[in-house]
């Protein structure tokens, strides 16, 4: 902020009313530098899940530009500056959660960035910093580390629940839940009836099996009721398998949860602790630390693959997984009224001893 705008927020906080001399201030902040940079690595971040990153892209996306004041101006300007300067990776990344396929500028633990008796600077800084006893530094790697772990175990426990809610509590567990249930119940009424139909169909409906003359309704209905009802059942097995197979992860992670989150939170912990050794021991041999930047990743390497449970839900807005659901919901509706319709004929032919 230059020296003008300085006077006039002093002039405000004096009581004077400076709303004129700021009339598309703010605004004009997206044409800064710092608007671009911020939007230039606001994409990057977007694919972490560290509690910074998100803290990050939740503060980008919701900075409102729209300033009625002097006050409201500097606030605007100092976050945005704050929030471009700490949107490189340097400052969000934790070392406990980094995807295991990650290929990004950051190649080493050497370069996040790491407060130290009053200073900031990169680990590999911090670590060459003579004027800090080792001492010192090993407190500060401790004490960040410890908020690390603590982000990666906020991420593996609360992500575990939220992908794979109670189904008393999650509305959206229930209508998943139900949709199983009716899709069970549905395929064993439309098994029945084709099997009934195959097998003990009357004498009238027999003829029809084989002669199928045109303009009669139950030609229709021999004809749709199978090739629909049979177009259901391999969508629903196609859909319910896929289904399986993505949420396997999560649901196996659930189990595993009642039973061994004591084990899992140790082995987290133990995680953080060879990193600390491995930092540690780099501090007293003042050696400078790369190409490590996943070697010490939680995700995929303790008892779960927390990549693949964390990754449900994306995997639930694929196009495969969508037009399979698609498919089934849709051909449940077009199999109940063919069915409804099949037996309305069948059974009016039936009872009528007549082709209708």
């Amino acid at each position: 902020m230059d020296s003008e705008k300085k006077f006039y927020l002093l002039a405000e906080i004096s009581g004077w009313n400076c709303t004129p001399y700021i009339q598309g201030y703010t605004a004009s902040l997206k044409n800064r530098e710092a608007y671009r940079i911020l939007s230039y690595n606001l994409p990057e971040a977007r694919l972490h899940r560290s509690r910074k990153a998100k803290a990050l892209v939740y503060a980008a996306e919701n900075l409102n530009f729209d300033g009625k004041s002097v006050q409201d101006a500097v606030k605007i300007e100092t976050a945005l500056n704050y929030l471009a300067l700490h949107s490189y990776p340097e400052y969000y990344l934790n070392p406990l959660a980094i995807a295991p396929d990650y290929h990004g500028e950051i190649h080493s633990i050497g370069q996040l960035r790491i407060a130290y008796s009053g200073k900031e600077g990169t680990v590999n800084e911090m670590i060459l910093d003579e004027a800090v006893s080792a001492s010192a530094k090993k407190s500060a790697v401790d004490e960040a580390l410890e908020r690390d772990l603590a982000d990666m175990e906020s991420l593996v426990f609360e992500s575990v629940r939220k992908v794979a809610p109670k189904l008393r509590k999650d509305p959206k567990a229930r209508k998943e839940k139900a949709w199983d249930l009716l899709d069970f119940l549905h395929a064993l009424v439309l098994l029945f009836f084709l099997f009934f139909s195959a097998f003990y169909p009357y004498e009238g409906f027999y003829e029809i099996l084989f002669s199928l003359p045109p303009g009669k309704a139950l030609t229709y209905a021999a004809i749709l009721f199978p090739t629909v009802s049979y177009a259901y059942l391999l969508s629903a097995l196609l859909y319910h398998c896929y289904r399986d197979r993505v949420l396997m992860p999560t649901l196996y992670a659930r189990r595993f949860l009642r039973r061994n989150e004591g084990s899992l939170r140790a082995s987290l912990k133990r995680g953080k602790e060879r990193l600390y050794d491995y930092v540690a021991g780099a501090i007293n041999e003042k050696l400078t630390l790369s190409d490590d930047i996943t070697d010490f990743s939680l995700l995929s390497t303790s008892y779960l693959d927390f990549e693949r449970v964390l990754g449900n839900e994306k995997e639930k807005t694929k196009k495969l997984y969508t037009s399979l659901e698609a498919a089934c919901h849709s051909l449940f509706f077009l199999s109940l009224l063919v069915l409804l319709f099949f037996l309305v004929v069948y059974f009016l032919s039936f009872a009528f001893q007549t082709i209708l």
